[in-house]
């Protein structure tokens, strides 16, 4: 296999040189010989070339591969990355909500106590009083559902990053 590769390279090389001498020949007027030194630096030339694209291909293949890892390396990074902060993410918002109701219970069982303690109250006022739990109630279902939406909203959000990052590799 190899001779013949080597066959076909002298037969090239053969060819290329008669080109040269017909080539300079013809616009020149001057006849070269096969052993003029002209034709001698043409080969050098061209045996230089020929390494110096063999050494460019690997450079750029060495390139392409470092070029891989890194972007993997980068993935793998955004990945950790992005896990991360979507836990502290989750850990924030289950403090968030843990703090509203703890908030909103206390200010209702305080109202109860202030209101129903006082034993001068009447019917209307336990029915305002009820009333008023009654409302502190529906603001704590409006933000219930409000904190659901949110959450909603930012697990959509997080899981197209991620679905970005990775349409990037």
């Amino acid at each position: 296999m190899e001779n013949r590769t080597s066959e076909t390279d002298t037969s090239n090389s053969n060819k290329k040189i008669e080109a040269i001498i017909r080539t300079v020949a013809a616009k020149h007027g001057i006849a070269l010989g096969r052993d003029d030194p002209i034709l001698v630096l043409h080969t050098l030339n061209e045996l230089l070339i020929t390494d110096f694209a063999r050494k460019q291909e690997e450079l750029i293949h060495q390139f392409h591969v470092s070029l891989e890892e890194a972007a993997d390396d980068w993935s793998k990074c955004m990945d950790a990355k992005n896990s991360h902060d979507f836990r502290n993410l989750e850990n924030n918002c289950s403090r968030l909500i843990q703090n509203l109701f703890e908030k909103q219970f206390d200010d209702i069982f305080i109202s109860l106590s202030d209101k129903f303690i006082d034993e001068s109250s009447s019917n209307n006022k336990v029915i305002q009083n009820l009333r008023l739990i009654n409302g502190k109630l529906k603001k704590i279902r409006i933000m219930i559902i409000e904190f659901f939406v949110v959450m909603i909203i930012l697990l959509i959000s997080c899981f197209l990053a991620l679905v970005h990052v990775l349409k990037c590799y």
